[in-house]
């Protein structure tokens, strides 16, 4: 017994350096041991981490297909703008034309045109051209010149090049056209009134002419009537929304009536895939009430 016992106690420092040494190794690693306590460090558990994101709410599973196209084109979720009839944050409405057009830069086709001012140029120089070369309003059916200048007006002024990349991003990207539609009208209003100078958009009275152009002319509705059935949508109601509060704010030189043609674009935009097509109409019907007699 006393061989057996001195024998076992030889090895007592052994066993407990074990003990020791399984302990430690039990706090190092004391979830995967005993299922309590501690955190696993992510990307050193990729079942636990796995299991963790699928516990996760997915933002893009509560969108609509209508949502996820906007985010997809634009990279941010959709919103509504309260003051989308009469902006006033110059910064703002810069900084989301600029974004979007930085998203088109990205294409491959747009960078082999080599544009040294990027989509943002493109589209705010065109837009500053048109404004300074405005269309025939009044008058248009007393020449022929006058309405084939019309009719041709676009090519006119941006030239064959411009023209043809505009159309070729509105081909390319169809998923762009109501954010850039919003975007562009949004940098127009607001870009008369304050910012830098030399990043002018069109004046209010060339705005008012162009709306009219759109809604009331030979040339203009010949050029709606070219585009997909959501760009003639989209360009009426933004026409009207220009024609509505040029009159508010008491200029309206060719007396025309906005109320006459809520109904078409209503209707027209009741039947696109367009995302705030709702808020649209919804605006169309206040700009009807506004100049129906009685309407308030």
């Amino acid at each position: 017994m006393e061989r057996k016992g001195s024998s076992w106690i030889r090895f007592l420092p052994v066993i407990i350096a074990a003990v020791a040494i399984l302990a430690v190794l039990a706090w190092m690693n004391r979830e995967p041991w005993f299922g309590v306590g501690g955190r696993s460090i992510p990307g050193q558990d990729p079942a636990r981490d796995d299991a963790a994101s699928l516990n996760q709410p997915d933002p893009a599973a509560s969108m609509t297909d209508l949502e996820q196209a906007w985010t997809r084109a634009t990279g941010v979720p959709p919103v509504w703008p309260s003051d989308l009839a009469a902006p006033s944050d110059c910064a703002g409405a810069v900084s989301d034309l600029a974004a979007l057009a930085r998203q088109l830069d990205q294409r491959v086709y747009v960078q082999n045109w080599s544009l040294p001012d990027g989509v943002y140029g493109l589209l705010t120089g065109s837009a500053l051209d048109l404004g300074n070369n405005r269309p025939q309003v009044t008058g248009e059916l007393t020449r022929l010149d006058n309405v084939l200048a019309n009719v041709s007006h676009g090519y006119l002024v941006l030239g064959r090049q411009r023209l043809e990349r505009i159309l070729r991003l509105i081909q390319e990207e169809p998923e762009m056209v109501e954010p850039m539609a919003m975007a562009l009208f949004r940098w127009v209003r607001v870009r008369d009134r304050c910012g830098d100078p030399a990043d002018r958009g069109p004046a209010v009275h060339a705005q008012y002419d162009y709306a009219a152009f759109a809604l009331n002319s030979l040339g203009g509705q010949a050029y709606l009537r070219r585009r997909p059935a959501r760009i003639e949508a989209l360009a009426g109601f933004y026409a009207l929304l220009i024609l509505d509060r040029s009159i508010e704010e008491g200029y309206n030189p060719y007396g025309l009536d906005p109320a006459g043609e809520v109904r078409r674009y209503d209707q027209m935009l009741a039947g696109q895939n367009l995302l705030f097509a709702d808020r649209y109409r919804e605006m169309l019907r206040q700009v009807e009430r506004r100049h129906t007699p009685g309407g308030g």
